[in-house]
């Protein structure tokens, strides 16, 4: 891990307290915890015992990663995103954020982080959190055979990040924070590291008629009273989760997420729906794909929200 700057920033999940470098680990000055430098550029922060929601989340996303890379190698599955998704989330986020070369990014939940080497070749210097030490090794691999080294890893909880204050100039969170019971709690997080009137980007799934009638077939909670309540005991208590296809996962509605932004404190948020490639993959006939994406375009069946807060 050559790139200091980057190292400077981290900070113990548990105190943030600051952190010694020792030859294959960091030692916390303060509460005397370590953490493993797993390989090079990524660095092991999780905690030992894990909350249910996230431990669901973690058991589905393993899934998924293993049978995306049966399916299609690291080269055909990246030019594929960076053609349809990746495009249309770039074009979103320089309508607010116009960043400068030296500029800090933290993509939590980054999975193999494609938006990240983006911004990487861009001048950026990244940093990628997750929970899933497959998704962090595919990162690595990409950013290697990309030339990329203005980059670090970290395996941990996006509730706690381990990384000071005031440090952050941009987040992206690209469908993450639904995942966690408590999401004013990663929010007042990403709040608590990103610098004076810098940008967080968040996606999640919208609360309206597509959440509440075709996406309960991969178990999304609807975050409204009394539906949510519903809406776990039917996942989680009686189906066991085995239809929550991505793990715990919340809808919002639009107001819903601006207010959770408001009361963590940001002084700016704009909250519109996200334009995004759907690529319908369970579905078979070209035909059908087409008028989904139709459908997708109205209100009340458009799939994700996008946030951007300022703070």
């Amino acid at each position: 891990m050559k790139d200091k700057n980057l190292l400077d920033h981290i900070r113990c999940p548990e105190c943030k307290g600051s952190l010694l470098l020792r030859e294959n680990d960091f030692y916390c000055r303060s509460c005397r915890r370590s953490y493993s430098v797993i390989e090079k550029n990524i660095i092991g922060m999780l905690p030992d015992v894990l909350p249910e929601d996230i431990k669901l989340s973690l058991e589905k996303w393993k899934k998924l990663y293993r049978e995306s890379l049966r399916s299609k190698t690291y080269e055909e599955e990246k030019k594929e995103h960076d053609r349809k998704e990746l495009r249309d989330t770039l074009d979103q986020i320089f309508r607010y954020y116009h960043f400068q070369q030296g500029d800090v990014y933290l993509e939590i939940g980054c999975g193999p982080m494609f938006l990240g080497q983006e911004l990487a070749k861009r001048g950026l210097n990244v940093i990628g959190i997750d929970f899933s030490l497959s998704a962090l090794r595919i990162a690595k691999k990409m950013f290697e055979e990309e030339g990329i080294k203005n980059y670090l890893l970290i395996l941990g909880d996006m509730n706690e990040i381990p990384l000071k204050a005031n440090s952050i100039d941009l987040i992206y969170g690209g469908g993450v924070i639904e995942h966690f019971r408590n999401t004013k709690r990663s929010i007042n997080e990403m709040y608590r590291v990103l610098i004076r009137e810098g940008i967080c980007f968040n996606t999640v799934p919208q609360l309206n008629l597509g959440a509440l009638t075709y996406r309960q077939i991969w178990g999304n909670i609807p975050e409204f009273p009394v539906l949510r309540q519903i809406a776990e005991f039917v996942h989680i208590k009686l189906l066991r989760g085995r239809h929550m296809k991505f793990g715990y996962e919340l809808s919002f509605t639009k107001r819903r997420i601006r207010n959770l932004f408001k009361e963590a404190g940001f002084n700016k948020t704009e909250v519109e729906s996200f334009r995004c490639y759907l690529p319908f993959v369970h579905l078979r006939l070209p035909i059908l794909k087409k008028l989904a994406r139709e459908i997708a375009r109205y209100e009340l069946f458009n799939p994700m929200i996008l946030v951007a807060a300022q703070k």
